[in-house]
Order: structure tokens, then C-alpha cells, then sequence
């Protein structure tokens, strides 16, 4: 027996939250945000998705469009919201090469 994943969107702003509902209006999925906890006890208000590409196309406009928000799943019905971090990217760092 598999555990269905549910994926949640939290807008960091009122530009990305107004971007997100008109999307998913477009797509008839809007519903109401609802407040879920996370596994730190932290309270989130966020939109439901239905499928994760569309959270793909938010990572895929992120930059040009200016969106700033952060992705959580949800393993079983009532479990926390876990934060997802799979699809951001990870600042370069980049070292400095030493004089000889």
C-alpha cells in the first residue's frame, strides 16, 4: 500500500499569490488556502496543487516573473507538511584560487 503524496504551494508575497490563484483558476483547481502545520509545529497558508508539474512551471517562471514562494508535500491525509526542497537550486560558491 502506497502513500499518496498531496503538494501544497505557500506565496511569499501578495505579486505571487495573486500570479498562483489566477493560474490555478485557469486551470479550475482554485480552492480556498487553507492553514497546515509542518513537522516543525510552524502554521503555513498555502494552495493545494494537484499535480506537482505545475509547481514545475512556478520553478520554470520563477526569475522572470518574479515569483517568490516555497513548496511543501504531505504524505498521508493528516500528516505535517514537510518543506520541499528538492527543486531549488543551491547557491555556487565559488572559491578563490591562492597565490603561489
Amino acid at each position: 500500500m502506497s502513500t499518496e503524496i498531496a503538494w501544497f504551494v505557500e506565496p511569499e508575497d501578495a505579486h505571487t499569490n495573486g500570479i498562483i490563484a489566477k493560474r490555478l483558476l485557469e486551470l479550475s483547481q482554485l480552492e480556498e488556502n487553507v492553514s497546515l502545520f509542518d513537522n516543525e509545529g510552524n502554521e503555513h497558508s498555502v494552495f493545494r496543487v494537484e499535480k506537482y508539474d505545475f509547481i514545475t512551471h512556478l520553478y520554470k517562471d520563477k526569475n522572470n516573473s518574479q515569483l517568490r514562494f516555497k513548496v511543501f508535500s504531505q504524505k498521508g491525509k493528516n500528516a505535517k507538511l514537510q518543506l520541499w526542497t528538492l527543486g531549488v537550486k543551491k547557491p555556487v560558491v565559488v572559491k578563490k584560487k591562492e597565490k603561489q
